[in-house]
C-alpha cells in the first residue's frame, strides 16, 4: 500500500508516465507507418504472445531488432519519468498539474491544425481526382501515387501533420465563431450541389466530418482553458 510520504510521488510517476507513453505510441507509429518498421504488434505475434496470432514469416535480423528497439523505447520512457520526479521531488502536484494541462492544450491545438489541413488538402486532392483534374495539370504517374494510401500517408500527410504540430506551438488560440462558419458552409455548399446541380461526391461528407472534429478539438481545448 501507499504510504502518505511516497503516495505523491507514486501519482506523479503515473501522470506522467501516461503521458510518456502516448508521446512513444505516437512516436512507434511514425516510424511503422513512415518508415516501414515493424511495430510492437508484430512483435508480440512473433512470440504469439497476449492473444495475438504467430506470423506466418518470422521476423529475423534487422527487423527483429528495430522491433525490439520499438519496445525499449517505452522501457526507456519509464526510466527518463522516474529520474525526471526524483530529481523535481519537491514539485507541488499543482505545478505538475499546470505542466501537464500546458501539453495537453498543445497536443490539441496541434491536432486540430492537422484535422483542419488535412480535411482541406484530401478534399482538394480527391475532388481533382474524380473530376479528371490532376492527368492534366501534372500526369498519369503522379495521379497513381495520389491516389495511393501509402503514399499520400507519407509524403502528404505525416509532412502536414508535422507543420500543424508547428502551428500549434506559435498558436495559442483557434477561432470558434469561423470554424462553425465552415461547417455550415460546407453543408450548404452539399445542399446546393446536390439538390440544384445533381452533383454528389463521397469526400464533401468527409470535410464536414473534419470540420466537425475540429470543433470538438476546439470544445476540449476550452475544457482545459488553455
Amino acid at each position: 500500500m501507499f504510504t502518505k510520504n511516497n503516495l505523491p510521488i507514486s501519482i506523479r510517476i503515473f501522470s506522467y508516465s501516461i503521458l510518456a507513453f502516448t508521446l512513444v505510441f505516437l512516436i512507434n507509429n511514425v516510424l511503422t507507418v513512415w518508415l516501414d518498421w515493424p511495430g510492437i504488434k508484430k512483435l508480440f505475434s512473433q512470440f504469439g504472445l497476449f492473444g495475438f496470432r504467430i506470423l506466418n514469416t518470422p521476423l529475423e535480423g534487422l527487423s527483429l531488432a528495430l522491433a525490439f528497439i520499438q519496445l525499449f523505447f517505452y522501457f526507456i520512457s519509464i526510466l527518463l519519468v522516474y529520474f525526471y520526479v526524483r530529481k523535481s521531488i519537491d514539485q507541488t502536484l499543482e505545478t505538475d498539474a499546470e505542466i501537464l494541462t500546458k501539453i495537453a492544450g498543445y497536443i490539441i491545438r496541434s491536432s486540430f491544425w492537422a484535422v483542419l489541413i488535412l480535411g482541406i488538402v484530401d478534399f482538394i486532392i480527391s475532388f481533382m481526382v474524380v473530376e479528371k483534374l490532376i492527368e492534366p495539370i501534372f500526369n498519369e504517374a503522379i495521379k497513381f501515387k495520389l491516389v495511393n494510401p501509402s503514399f499520400r500517408i507519407t509524403f502528404i500527410h505525416f509532412p502536414l501533420v508535422l507543420v500543424s504540430f508547428i502551428i500549434g506551438y506559435f498558436t495559442r488560440s483557434v477561432g470558434f465563431i469561423w470554424l462553425a462558419v465552415l461547417v455550415v458552409g460546407s453543408e450548404f455548399v452539399i445542399v446546393l450541389s446536390r439538390f440544384i446541380f445533381n452533383y454528389e461526391q463521397a469526400f464533401q461528407g468527409d470535410l464536414v466530418r473534419f470540420l466537425v472534429c475540429c470543433t470538438l478539438s476546439f470544445c476540449q481545448r476550452i475544457c482545459f482553458n488553455t
